[in-house]
């Protein structure tokens, strides 16, 4: 393993940290958490390369902090808690809908900033 890819799985990890403590700690439910980490993602790459030029910022940002944020098992839970057939369809289409959403609306509004 290269000096850059420990560099990067270190800011991984260090994302990583900081997105299951913001979750840990946070007032969210899971399908809140899911949408808000779908937001920053949206937001956060059109910026990398263009405003934050920063080597790691990916691999910090999307990968660790929106990875260690969201989370994808947690949803799937709470769907398996959601009571009768029409519910956990309800849950699990509102759910991706709304992800999809938040990222669409992520990402325009920071290549809106870029121009």
């Amino acid at each position: 393993m290269t000096r850059d890819e420990i560099a990067a799985l270190a800011w991984v990890a260090c994302g990583g940290a900081l997105g299951a403590l913001a979750r840990a700690y946070g007032p969210f439910s899971t399908f809140w958490i899911n949408v808000i980490g779908c937001a920053v993602i949206g937001l956060a790459m059109p910026l990398i390369g263009t405003l934050w030029t920063w080597r790691y910022t990916r691999e910090f940002v999307t990968v660790g902090m929106c990875g260690g944020f969201t989370t994808f098992s947690g949803y799937f839970l709470a769907a398996d808690h959601a009571g009768d057939t029409t519910d956990l369809v309800v849950y699990l289409i509102a759910g991706a809908a709304a992800c999809l959403v938040a990222v669409a609306i992520g990402s325009l509004l920071s290549r809106r900033l870029v121009r």
